[in-house]
């Protein structure tokens, strides 16, 4: 028994049927998901993107001053118990992330805009396991670097994937500064042009060709 097109719409390229919901009649009508799903604000981070990027400021204040504090006091349970609160604040925002992110999944109408969002954050993966601030920046990552990019050109999601600050920490690039960066040149760092012009970028060039390869018939490789 073959599908019918809308059937196959919402269960090929969508996350299903849910209970009143009339799917796709056609392939504009899919294809125009992605136009409205662009457009539109997802559901996370909680409390939106200019929230989270003052929480993320805040936490990293945070662990600088338990930091500091762990120069002078080697033994202090007051500063344990001041780090294992801070773990489990980022550790529920980021579990109220996904919550929101599997919510928005069932319960959004544009299931093939949805599905390519899952797709393409998974093919540029990170891990919020690499460090306690990623908690925060990974759920950000998808909403500035992904979903804002699905209906363009593929240079163009490349680009902001591999360049936000979620991509870099997680291929370890976030301290690697140009001589004239803005990061560079406010703490005098980063490799010079006369002795290795090119350097600064090789590595996360190097990184993002072996783990997210362009092309359709593209492999990942260890």
């Amino acid at each position: 028994m073959s599908l019918s097109f809308p059937t196959m719409a919402a269960i090929r390229f969508g996350y299903g049927l849910r209970p009143g919901e009339t799917p796709p009649q056609s392939k504009d009508e899919l294809i125009g998901q992605l136009g409205q799903g662009v457009a539109a604000t997802p559901d996370f981070p909680l409390g939106g993107n200019d929230m989270r990027h003052r929480a993320i400021l805040s936490l990293q204040e945070q662990l600088k001053q338990i930091r500091e504090d762990a120069k002078t006091v080697t033994d202090d349970p007051t500063r344990r118990e001041m780090r294992k609160g801070v773990q489990r604040q980022a550790q529920q925002q980021f579990q109220h992330d996904a919550n929101l992110r599997l919510m928005q999944a069932v319960l959004s109408p544009l299931g093939f805009y949805e599905r390519l969002a899952t797709f393409w954050t998974d093919h540029f993966s990170t891990s919020a396991n690499k460090s306690l601030p990623m908690r925060l920046i990974v759920p950000l990552y998808e909403a500035e670097a992904i979903r804002p990019f699905i209906s363009g050109k593929f240079g163009e999601l490349l680009r902001n994937a591999t360049a936000h600050p979620a991509m870099l920490i997680y291929l370890d690039q976030a301290d690697s500064l140009g001589p004239d960066s803005a990061g560079g040149m406010k703490r005098n760092k980063g490799l010079k042009r006369k002795s290795r012009p090119r350097a600064s970028g090789t590595a996360h060039a190097r990184r993002r060709q072996r783990l997210y390869p362009g092309g359709c018939d593209g492999s990942r490789h260890g």
